[in-house]
């Protein structure tokens, strides 16, 4: 803290990149609101898991004024575990509500964004379909996207799964026609009717010469559900992203025998771009829509 006699008057003028190794939240808040100039392109946050969602809410408000940034990286790293209270939507007070997100939506010229929970730290999010779609419409020019809550839990806990589905991907793939990596969870117990035929559309257009998707590689997060129909999930992908070539669990994955799920999808997305034909295994693709959607 300088007095504010010896404060210039716009500190750090040619700041390109900013990297934030913080004990609290707020501190890196306190730095990014200084009265800098727009010239930051990368952020990079690594921080403890906060205790009060108002303290994210804080730090993304004082991140939006950065209009010109780029790349954003935030790494929770703490193993400190917050007070017990009221817990909204989930096992941890470390939350991340999407109209929190939505704070950084401004920011319009994102090319990859990263929020990942490491070592034994994690947060909740109710972050869905809907907000991956707004995220989606905000960010057109996304390269790289991150979202990954962490798998740590205190023992006898189970954490809640993702609430993304194949969904949020359509959103994805038809407003970020850029990305190329991607990094989240997804629920696959079912397959909705608007993926199905999303999958399809994207498919017969590949077939009629339009440029195909870019993305590349897609890993999958450890809250993800284990894979209702392994064949069908393969050609969706290959339907939604003919250029997707690499399908990976990571290493950190928790599943047990649940992992050869994702293993098995990669496998068969293999075949098909090897030309293998897609093994029928009897299943209609009707047996997984959501009720609401028969």
């Amino acid at each position: 803290f300088l007095p504010s006699l010896l404060r210039p008057a716009s500190p750090f003028r040619c700041l390109h990149t900013l990297v934030l190794q913080v004990a609290q939240i707020c501190l890196a808040t306190f730095f990014m609101s200084f009265p800098q100039t727009e010239t930051i392109r990368k952020l990079r946050i690594a921080t403890p898991m906060w205790s009060d969602e108002k303290e994210l809410e804080n730090c993304f408000k004082a991140i939006s004024r950065h209009r010109r940034l780029q790349e954003l990286s935030i790494a929770v790293v703490s193993t400190r575990i917050p007070a017990a209270g009221h817990l909204p939507f989930g096992t941890s007070q470390c939350l991340l509500s999407s109209a929190t997100l939505a704070l950084l939506f401004p920011l319009d010229d994102m090319r990859s964004f990263s929020l990942s929970a490491q070592d034994r730290a994690r947060f909740e999010t109710d972050l869905d379909d809907a907000g991956v779609d707004a995220m989606a419409r905000a960010w057109t020019q996304l390269r790289s996207l991150t979202i990954v809550q962490g798998s740590w839990c205190p023992r006898g806990l189970t954490l809640p799964p993702a609430r993304t589905t194949l969904r949020a991907l359509v959103a994805l793939r038809e407003h970020c026609p850029h990305l190329t990596g991607l990094s989240m969870g997804f629920d696959t117990s079912a397959f909705d009717n608007a993926t199905l035929q999303a999958a399809i559309t994207g498919q017969t257009a590949a077939e009629n010469g339009a440029s195909p998707h870019a993305l590349r590689k897609l890993n999958i997060d450890t809250r993800s559900t284990p894979v209702s129909n392994p064949s069908i999930a393969a050609q969706v992908l290959r339907g939604l992203f003919p250029q997707l070539h690499n399908i990976h669990d990571g290493s950190s994955v928790a599943w047990d025998q649940k992992r050869t799920d994702w293993q098995e999808v990669s496998s068969i997305l293999r075949g098909m771009i090897d030309g293998v034909p897609v093994v029928d295994d009897g299943a209609s693709e009707y047996d997984y829509m959501d009720e609401d959607t028969e």
